[in-house]
């Protein structure tokens, strides 16, 4: 077919439907009760063209953003502990750092860091790695709270990596 053609009938076409334009209605109905699936019903019997996803994605989604706070930490040490495959064939890192607390002794926590196929980490001989800027990053807000280190490991070839450690208590050493 002719670009032209498609040009001119994509001109054409009707406009679809603005669904911000129905907010109060949808704000109305869910005050009410009714499920995303009941309004995505509801506004179609109506002639408005949409499905209950296209609603939640508009008007469910938690809008209100994480807050991120982010600040210098000293840490002790990082050991490679060793790699961790999913199930879809990817990969973690794992490895332990050692966090000062303020209870007095420092913490040691799981990391895992996304995997990056052909990466290879610089060791020493006690399976330490080499790192450095390291920064803890805690988020809040939405769901959870989530925190992880940003820092960058040494690889072969002189090079550094930043990655993202998610971290995790050792239950075993707390309890």
């Amino acid at each position: 077919m002719d670009p032209k053609e498609i040009l001119a009938e994509a001109k054409a076409a009707a406009s679809k439907t603005r669904i911000e334009e129905y907010r109060e209605a949808v704000q109305t109905l869910r005050e009410k009760g009714y499920t995303w699936r009941e309004i995505a019903d509801f506004l179609r019997a109506r002639g408005v063209v949409t499905d209950h996803t296209r609603i939640y994605r508009t008007f469910g989604k938690n809008t209100k953003r994480r807050q991120k706070e982010s600040r210098e930490v000293e840490i002790s040490k990082v050991t490679f502990v060793g790699v961790r495959k999913t199930k879809k064939n990817n990969f973690w890192n794992v490895v332990d750092l050692v966090l000062p607390s303020k209870l007095g002794e420092s913490i040691t926590v799981v990391g895992y860091a996304w995997g990056k196929e052909g990466t290879s980490y610089v060791l020493k001989e006690d399976d330490a790695m080499i790192y450095r800027n390291t920064t803890l990053v805690i988020k809040s807000g939405e769901g959870f709270p989530i925190s992880y280190i940003k820092l960058e490991f040494k690889t072969e070839g002189d090079q550094w990596l930043e990655q993202e450690v998610y971290i995790m208590p050792k239950w075993e050493m707390l309890i």
